[in-house]
């Protein structure tokens, strides 16, 4: 059944323009033992519609080094049959080792006399940078970063301990007055008070 799914996936695979490969270092608590995820991201011609698969889960040796995540990733793409042509992408977190598997060499940035011929040969650099291997950062783990440098912040950290105080006093003040509504009704309703009715509180 697993050789069958995977010539399915292999074949859609092979249909698919573009592939954005996903990949990930697990490690087990205690460290015994770390794992690299790799998932391809395409569009499913016959379906009409994303995917996001999961190609691999290998083992992976310690240390996690930048030439030890680029092998084993390019044999899980050779092994699914998608060349580098096809990868328009590859999404990483942030570790120093993601980083510099997948660097990509500065292009010189200095101004050309040509530059009327750059818009004419667009085309030809996107499809020359497809099979480079381009990382791009994890949007998740770089806003969770940032979350966890303004947490470090103190006059932030001071602030959100303040908004937590008033939210739980709020909280508090709201269940007390969701206690004692019943109480305040029946007494209105004795007295002949015109008052909200409970549906309005």
């Amino acid at each position: 059944m697993y050789l069958a799914e995977k010539v399915k996936f292999k074949n859609r695979l092979a249909m698919a323009r573009k592939v954005t490969i996903g990949i990930d270092i697990w490690t087990k608590k205690g460290l015994t033992a770390s794992f690299l995820a790799v998932s391809a991201c395409y569009f499913n011609v016959q379906d009409s519609k994303a995917e996001h698969i999961l190609l691999n889960l290998k083992e992976m040796v310690h240390p996690h080094t930048a030439n030890s995540i680029v092998t084993l990733v390019e044999e899980c793409t050779e092994e699914w049959g998608i060349p580098k042509e096809k990868i328009i992408m590859i999404i990483t977190d942030n570790g120093s080792n993601m980083v510099s598997a997948f660097r990509v060499e500065e292009e010189d940035t200095s101004s050309d006399e040509n530059d009327s011929n750059k818009d004419s040969d667009e085309e030809e650099e996107a499809d020359e940078r497809y099979g480079t291997l381009e990382r791009t950062p994890c949007v998740v783990h770089t806003l969770q970063l940032v979350v966890n440098m303004v947490k470090k912040e103190q006059a932030i950290k001071r602030l959100l301990d303040k908004v937590r105080h008033l939210m739980v006093q709020f909280f508090l003040m709201l269940s007390r007055l969701l206690e004692v509504k019943d109480h305040v009704t029946s007494v209105a309703d004795t007295m002949g008070w015109d008052c909200l009715l409970p549906s309005e509180w």
